[in-house]
């Protein structure tokens, strides 16, 4: 199965967490036929977007490991897994997932710089189908017009 798909098996959308400290640990991850702590967390860098980070903890000698991140994304959320209660990330990238279904799905745990591409890109989707079959479907005028609506959007956001 391909990378970018929309996970279906969503038990529980989590917070979002943006750094070591404030990471989701699960305790019981396999380290070889060891089993040690984990956490997970979301990292967020400016021009760039979003990146899955993971970090381990040697059982045998107690130190944390290198940490292991992930390629930027537009989006990006954790969630567990239903079944298997394993920790998960949930990556958006426009052109491989529905925007309205991933935020509607995962908004809980989407900072705010996350939910901006998807917002607009479900804004510019409905300028596009509003457009259709008119004079004004021009490249311009969607830009114009979903620029406006986003704008007024982030206007209201938190």
């Amino acid at each position: 199965m391909s990378k970018y798909y929309m996970p279906e098996n969503v038990e529980k959308v989590l917070p979002y967490a943006g750094d070591f400290e404030s990471a989701h640990i699960a305790l019981d991850y396999p380290y070889g036929r060891l089993q040690c702590e984990m956490r997970f967390w979301c990292e967020y860098k400016k021009g760039k977007g979003f990146r899955a980070v993971t970090r381990s903890k040697n059982p045998k000698t107690g130190e944390w490991n290198k940490p292991h991140a992930d390629t930027y994304v537009e989006a990006l959320a954790c969630y567990i897994e239903a079944g298997t209660g394993h920790i998960k990330f949930a990556e958006y990238r426009y052109d491989f997932i529905d925007a309205e279904l991933f935020l509607n799905t995962f908004e809980k745990g989407l900072h705010i710089e996350g939910k901006k591409p998807i917002k607009y890109n479900i804004i510019r989707s409905a300028v596009v189908e509003k457009l259709k079959g008119t004079p004004d479907y021009t490249l311009f005028k969607i830009r114009e017009m979903a620029w406006a609506e986003f704008g007024e959007w982030l206007k209201t956001a938190s």
